[in-house]
């Protein structure tokens, strides 16, 4: 189950070029609040390549910036990044839920070689998959 879990996020990550809906993948708030937590609640996930290790060691603004860049670098849309929750990794990939106050939900992944893949959790719901279903390790 994992396993087609996270190869369906790879895959959709990778068909994920041209963008994630603008509209339907909005937030609706007026006065986001920001949270630093870099894990969800019980959580156990480390990163598994040195870049995400990076980027999990920042400052809590800085990590939440650095976000934002990959976000618009990439073409999306992403004016304050309110959370970015490292859900996990696999074959040292590590997937990050990225909220932000005008574009709603992301799941970004950390490759080894640096690159960043970026796919709306609006998208990865239609593909049968949840940014926020509790990510469990293979053993």
């Amino acid at each position: 189950m994992l396993r087609s879990m996270i190869l369906t996020t790879l895959c959709a990550l990778c068909l994920a070029a041209c963008g994630g809906p603008k509209d339907s993948n909005r937030a609706a708030t007026s006065n986001p609040s920001v949270s630093y937590e870099r894990l969800d609640p019980g959580s156990r996930a480390k990163p598994s390549n040195k870049y995400s290790r990076q980027v999990f060691g920042m400052n809590d603004q800085l990590r939440l910036a650095t976000f934002r860049k990959f976000m618009t670098e990439s073409g999306e849309q992403c004016e304050l990044v309110t959370g970015a929750v490292l859900r996990g990794g696999y074959h040292h990939a590590d997937m990050w839920r990225v909220a932000c106050s005008d574009s709603g939900e992301w799941m970004i992944s950390i490759d080894p070689d640096s690159s960043t893949k970026i796919l709306s959790c609006d998208t990865m719901k239609r593909l049968g998959d949840d940014c926020h279903a509790v990510w469990k390790p293979r053993n």
